[in-house]
């Protein structure tokens, strides 16, 4: 087959709509995103979501306008980690959301924040407003207004305040 006819990701500009229904003319969004159960995930207008990132909606996702959430990241609001263990095996016996050591828990993210490619969230966690997440940070922790976090776990290295008047 020829490099050409090989299927690339694509950014999806202006066709998206909120959960009301409504257009959202300046939001853009990769034909790659997975959505998992995208009844509980809010997106407003003026949002990008890159290519091949996953979003969970287990639990909500709130992102409102302004965000962006670059390619290969993962919005995660459920764990299912201890349910095995916890279930001792029949884990298939029992509804998602009642299997034992089965962790929720809603994420949202702030206006105009930043997570960038790699980065995974974690179930509970609020990112906020223009905060910026590193690529490939693992966010296990809420992350405060203008906050730049990175790492795995992530931990605060700066503030967007004093990047802004760095120049």
């Amino acid at each position: 087959m020829p490099f050409e006819e090989i299927k690339r990701p694509r950014m999806i500009y202006g066709a998206f709509r909120g959960a009301d229904g409504v257009l959202l003319p300046d939001t853009r969004v990769s034909d790659s995103v997975f959505f998992h159960r995208p009844e509980n995930i809010r997106i407003a207008d003026n949002v990008f979501i890159g290519h091949f990132t996953w979003l969970d909606g287990t639990a909500e996702i709130d992102n409102p306008r302004g965000h962006q959430i670059s390619g290969r990241a993962g919005i995660f609001t459920h764990s299912s980690h201890d349910s095995i263990r916890a279930s001792e095996g029949r884990e298939h016996e029992f509804v998602e959301e009642n299997l034992p050591g089965f962790k929720v828990g809603a994420v949202r993210i702030g206006e105009y924040a930043f997570i960038g490619s790699g980065a995974t969230i974690l179930p509970g966690v609020e990112i906020g407003a223009r905060a910026i997440v590193g690529a490939g940070a693992v966010v296990t922790k809420s992350v405060p207004e203008h906050a730049i976090v990175a790492g795995n776990p992530a931990r605060t290295i700066g503030d967007v305040r004093d990047q802004a008047h760095a120049k």
